[in-house]
């Protein structure tokens, strides 16, 4: 018996999403504007300043949520995302989503591979949104092996792109 192969290509979860994003908004104003039942304490302007090619500005975005349907690795899934035409989403574009489509993480965890932060004991973590018993949640991942299938990536396409 002949074994097949499965092709490794993203799916979009949802359709073309638009995205705005308020970059004049302090990081702890974005996260109240979300009103995450619960938050990652790490999750602070010192561990993740706005980047300085954002600072006070209005983005307007169209977004994708990707995923495949077996386990990959983080490197995968940003190359399938950015071959797609997108670019991978940071913490600010994560907490934009959560903010304007709050229910969405109660079906599936949401990551944003566009921002990494180093804790103190050098592991490294990106951003995303998930539910814990029916709660909204902003947490951190660890950013190492392979992703479970349940997992959604946003990817987003900048308007002038």
């Amino acid at each position: 018996m002949e074994k097949q192969s499965v092709k490794r290509s993203p799916n979009s979860a949802a359709g073309k999403l638009p995205l705005t994003t308020d970059y004049s908004k302090s990081l702890y104003e974005m996260i109240e504007a979300g009103k995450y039942d619960i938050k990652n304490n790490s999750i602070i302007s010192k561990n993740f300043p706005i980047p300085e090619n954002f600072l006070n500005l209005y983005v307007i975005a169209i977004c994708k949520l990707f995923y495949f349907y077996e386990n990959y690795n983080s490197e995968e899934m940003k190359a399938e995302i950015k071959k797609s035409g997108y670019q991978v989403a940071n913490l600010f574009e994560i907490l934009a989503f959560g903010k304007i489509y709050p229910n969405l993480q109660r079906t599936f965890p949401i990551i944003g591979l566009g921002t990494i932060w180093r804790d103190p004991s050098s592991s490294l973590y990106v951003p995303g949104l998930t539910n814990k018993q029916s709660r909204r949640c902003l947490d951190l991942f660890t950013l190492k092996g392979i992703w479970p299938s349940n997992c959604r990536f946003l990817g987003v396409k900048y308007q002038n792109e």
